[in-house]
């Protein structure tokens, strides 16, 4: 996917994971042990990322690494979309 792409097909959580994810996720070569460039690799590990970004902001194992952890509203809206089944538009 280019990020373009990546927003139309998934545009509910598209701009989420393309802002705080894809600096390490955006790519195989980026040097992460998973990477989010298509539908399907979003879908396979979306329980995996759902359990990464609710823990504690000093748990080592939060996602975003480095970064802010993501809003209530961000982590809502990703949970809403693996609840409504993963649609990829």
């Amino acid at each position: 996917f280019q990020i373009e792409n990546f927003q139309t097909k998934i545009p509910i959580i598209g701009q989420t994971l393309s802002t705080n994810c894809w600096s390490c996720h955006g790519s195989p070569t980026v040097g992460a042990p998973m990477s989010l460039t298509t539908y399907s690799e979003i879908s396979s590990f979306a329980d995996s990322i759902v359990v990464r970004i609710n823990k504690p902001s000093n748990n080592p194992l939060l996602m975003p690494k480095g970064g802010p952890k993501l809003s209530a509203a961000d982590i809502a809206t990703i949970e809403s979309w693996i609840a409504a089944g993963k649609q990829n538009n």
